[in-house]
């Protein structure tokens, strides 16, 4: 089983606590705020938003699946650091064990942040190479969502 890795760097003029907030903390408001037309909610199954807690994204009508869950692996405040697999959606992706994405938020020296964004998909078998596709698409999504609460947090001064 040959994991699939891409790993991105984004500069942005937001501070990395403010960030962390938007893409993190808060994400569960934030997101189907700011992409409303592909994320209907996020909510709490399980948990008190630490490590182990369950959380099930509802996407809107038109997106591959309609829902899917994920488990917190990782939730370091202090330090910027998130990290969360996907292992369950309706419908599933053949192919796809689980689906690990990790935030890590580090300051720059302009008083902006370095938002370290990472993405492993663990294929069932061997099926890397037929996921390629998938992995190249999830990674635009990624960005785009860094990016869209990045320019609601310019927007927005005083959120947060």
């Amino acid at each position: 089983m040959a994991v699939t890795v891409f790993e991105r760097k984004i500069a942005s003029p937001i501070p990395a606590a403010k960030a962390f907030k938007g893409l993190v903390t808060d994400a569960d408001n934030l997101v189907p705020k700011i992409l409303p037309g592909v994320v209907k909610s996020i909510e709490t199954v399980q948990g008190n938003g630490g490590i182990g807690t369950i959380k099930k994204t509802t996407l809107h009508e038109g997106n591959e699946l309609k829902s899917y869950k994920h488990k917190v692996d990782k939730y370091d405040p202090q330090n910027f650091v998130y990290e969360y697999s996907i292992y369950e959606g309706e419908p599933w992706i053949d192919g796809i064990e689980k689906v690990t994405v990790g935030i890590e938020i580090e300051g720059s020296g302009d008083g902006g942040s370095v938002v370290h964004v990472s993405c492993k998909t663990y294929p069932k078998g061997n099926n890397a190479a037929l996921l390629q596709g998938r992995v190249d698409s999830d990674k635009q999504k990624l960005a785009g969502m860094v990016q869209a609460i990045e320019q609601y947090l310019l927007a927005n001064p005083n959120a947060y």
